[in-house]
């Protein structure tokens, strides 16, 4: 499906059930889930601004204003995460970031931080590090700006 830039895909009509006051009414993030997945199911990173669904990072490199230095992550292996899991990251210099696991809700399971050498690394993630078996999802985040994804997310399947 394609679909010209700017193009309203779904709308969303509320319906008052009493009186109440909806002209300062919002959506947010919460409780709401979104997710937008490219041709191979990558998940792609997004965020819910003044309503609108903004996509932050396609190419899942990115640059941040404090750092000139390009981070790439791939799909983590193995998957699904039975006793444990490695991601690849690669980046042009030494930093540390930190990796976000999400639950499918988008409740934030975990926070881990971790130093990046340059070159290639592997983070290795352990099954006690999840609290049950589902569907979960990471995303790396830099130090210096939280706000600003590393990467696009992925899914890891724990068994």
């Amino acid at each position: 499906m394609s679909v010209p830039d700017s193009s309203s895909l779904f709308s969303i009509q509320f319906e008052a059930k009493q009186k109440a006051g909806l002209s300062s009414m919002e959506i947010t993030s919460s409780p709401a889930v979104v997710e937008l997945f490219d041709r191979t199911s990558t998940i792609l990173t997004v965020t819910l601004k003044n309503g609108q669904v903004e996509v932050l990072d396609i190419t899942s490199s990115t640059s941040s204003t404090n750092q000139a230095e390009t981070i790439k992550v791939a799909a983590n292996a193995p998957n699904p995460l039975q006793t444990y899991t490695n991601i690849p990251v690669t980046t042009d210099s030494a930093q540390s970031a930190q990796l976000y696991l999400f639950d499918t809700s988008g409740k934030i399971v975990k926070v881990i931080g971790v130093q990046l050498q340059k070159g290639e690394n592997q983070i290795t993630l352990q099954r006690n590090l999840f609290p049950s078996k589902g569907v979960y999802y990471y995303q790396l985040f830099s130090n210096f700006e939280t706000n600003k994804p590393l990467s696009k997310g992925y899914r890891i399947v724990v068994l």
